[in-house]
């Protein structure tokens, strides 16, 4: 059964696709474009991939739509890992690739691999955190020691507390709470 468009003016059944009424010439309602889009830009370690769709429609359904991974650049036969989504907007989960740079791709057929079945794509990166030093407020990267801005998302970093004993004088080296010369709290 094909999909027919109702024209908002005069009510003639249009066949799917078409953008202005064959009878009257008025502007068909389109729907919107399938979107994707990621829950973050970044990940590390266990964490899954959330992925958000919207606008699929029954018939990209039918044609066994489909969400990939595939590393950035790469050719459209080369995915790492897909899934077909629900018939309404929902939510996918992908667990996590190697560390590098990704994209997740939606493509309007399975099996077709080609510039007409293209939808969309996302860029997201997989890598790993940095040890020790300061973590960000407002992403939770952790970024190395020394830093005054965030490496991932380029906020301000708070300053590491003064590590001069108030008590004797001492200089204690960042990260300490006690004094080492006199056991005062820093």
């Amino acid at each position: 059964m094909e999909d027919k468009i109702l024209c908002p003016a005069c009510g003639y059944e249009n066949a799917d696709g078409m953008k202005f009424c064959g009878e009257c010439g008025a502007t068909l309602p389109q729907a919107p474009p399938a979107t994707i889009s990621l829950d973050k830009e970044r990940y590390y370690g266990d964490e899954e991939i959330n992925v958000s769709i919207q606008g699929i429609t029954q018939k990209m359904i039918e044609k066994q739509a489909f969400v990939a991974i595939y590393r950035a650049n790469s050719a459209h036969n080369e995915y790492l890992n897909y899934q077909y989504p629900p018939p309404a907007d929902s939510s996918l989960r992908f667990t996590l690739p190697e560390n590098g740079e990704y994209e997740m791709r939606l493509y309007s057929a399975d099996g077709n691999y080609s510039d007409e079945t293209f939808v969309t794509s996302v860029p997201f990166t997989v890598g790993k955190k940095a040890v020790g030093g300061s973590v960000c407020a407002a992403c939770g990267f952790v970024n190395p020691a020394g830093l005054k801005f965030c490496g991932e998302c380029g906020a301000k970093l708070a300053a590491p507390p003064s590590g001069k004993c108030a008590a004797c004088g001492q200089e204690n080296p960042p990260g300490m709470k006690f004094c080492g010369e006199c056991g005062s709290k820093l």
